[in-house]
């Protein structure tokens, strides 16, 4: 599915991204990861960030993720989300949001895997995942 990443950068302001590289990774710790292309203009700032909101976004979300797949654009004032004491902004209504903190950024060729430890996360609600495959956003089918 098509998660969006959230994190605030050194000077407090909100950042988020796109991306199609989510994975977990262990249960004992709870570990997760997505990967960052090296050559993004902003991947210097991420790589310092601390913690990291993962947004696992549901079918009717492609709006943003088109929305956060222009990182460097993006108009915060539009976005619907709520956060606190400095942690990651939070979309409202995604299929899922998980609250993380950087274990580790390991060298993945021309993208930087960031392990991340699971702090929290919400429940799941019952609506499909978006997903982007073959180039376009496709509709899952149970």
């Amino acid at each position: 599915g098509v998660c969006v990443i959230t994190t605030r950068l050194g000077d407090g302001s909100p950042f988020g991204i796109t991306v199609s590289s989510f994975s977990s990774v262990s249960l004992k710790p709870m570990l997760v990861s997505f990967c960052i292309d090296r050559n993004l203009e902003q991947y210097t700032m991420l790589a310092n960030a601390k913690h990291f909101t993962i947004h696992m976004l549901d079918e009717s979300q492609q709006h943003l993720s088109e929305t956060f797949a222009h990182a460097s654009s993006v108009d915060w004032n539009s976005v619907k989300c709520h956060s606190k004491d400095g942690y990651p902004p939070t979309l409202d209504h995604s299929l899922c949001s998980i609250q993380t903190k950087l274990h580790t950024l390991y060298d993945g060729g021309d993208h930087g895997i960031f392990l991340c430890e699971v702090l929290d996360m919400t429940e799941p609600t019952d609506l499909d995942p978006l997903v982007y495959y073959k180039g376009k956003y496709q509709l899952l089918k149970r």
